[in-house]
C-alpha cells in the first residue's frame, strides 16, 4: 500500500495486477478512500468486470451511468468517449475512477483502444486519477501507465498477523495452520476468520 500512496501524487494513471483474491480491488478502494480523506470535494466512480465482447461499449455505458449521463449517449454510442472526455475536461473537483477487473479488455482486440481512452482521460484534466485492476499484466505497462505494480500474496507471517487481528481468541498454532491453507490470499483469510468468529459467537 505504501508504494501506491507514495506514487499517487506523481501518477494519474495507476495499475494493480495479481492473482484472484489477492486484494487488488480492496487496495484500489483503500487508495481512493485515503485520498478522499485528505482531499476536499472528491468524487469516486467504480466500473467493475468488463465482459469479453464489446468491452469498450460496456465501459462507456457504465462510466456514463456512473456520471449520470447515460441518456446523453442513447442516440449514438460513437459519441460516448467524447462525452466522457468533455465531462472530465470540465471537472471542478478531484475525481477517482476505478476500473476493476479489466483483464477481459486487456486480452481482447480492443486493448489499444482501452489504453488510448484512459490516456485521453488523464490528459483531459489534472483532477482525474484512474486506477485499473487486472488478473493479467498490462502489455508494455511501463510505456502506457505511470505506475503499475503486481500485488503479491501475503507472507505466512503476514497472514498469521492478519488472522490474529480477526480472531485473537484462536490459538497461535491453529492460526498458523489456517494461514498456511489460505496461501496468502487476503479474501480467503478474511472468509476463514469470519467463519471462526461466527463459530466462537455461536
Amino acid at each position: 500500500m505504501s508504494q501506491f500512496e507514495e506514487a499517487w501524487d506523481d501518477h494519474k494513471f495507476m495499475g494493480i495486477f495479481g492473482l484472484k483474491s489477492v486484494g487488488k480491488s480492496r487496495t484500489a478502494l483503500e487508495l481512493a478512500r485515503r485520498f478522499r480523506e485528505r482531499t476536499v470535494n472528491t468524487s469516486m466512480s467504480v466500473v467493475r468486470q468488463l465482459p469479453k465482447t464489446k468491452a469498450m461499449n460496456h465501459l462507456y455505458r457504465r462510466i456514463l451511468g456512473e456520471l449520470h449521463m447515460y441518456d446523453d449517449m442513447r442516440e449514438n454510442i460513437n459519441q460516448a468517449a467524447s462525452l466522457i472526455w468533455q465531462f472530465i475536461h470540465t471537472l471542478d473537483h478531484e475525481m477517482v475512477m476505478i476500473i476493476d477487473n479489466c483483464e477481459n479488455v486487456i486480452e481482447s482486440e480492443e486493448y489499444q483502444s482501452f489504453i488510448n481512452f484512459i490516456q485521453r482521460l488523464v490528459q483531459a484534466s489534472e483532477r482525474i486519477h484512474v486506477v485499473v485492476t487486472s488478473c493479467v499484466a498490462i502489455p508494455e505497462a511501463d510505456r502506457h501507465l505511470g505506475f503499475f505494480r503486481e500485488l503479491l500474496p501475503l507472507s505466512e507471517e503476514e497472514s498469521f498477523i492478519f488472522l490474529y487481528h480477526i480472531v485473537p481468541e484462536e490459538s497461535s498454532a491453529d492460526l498458523r495452520k489456517m494461514a498456511a491453507l489460505c496461501e496468502g490470499l487476503p479474501l480467503a483469510l478474511q472468509m476463514i476468520g469470519t467463519v471462526k468468529i461466527n463459530m466462537i459467537l455461536h
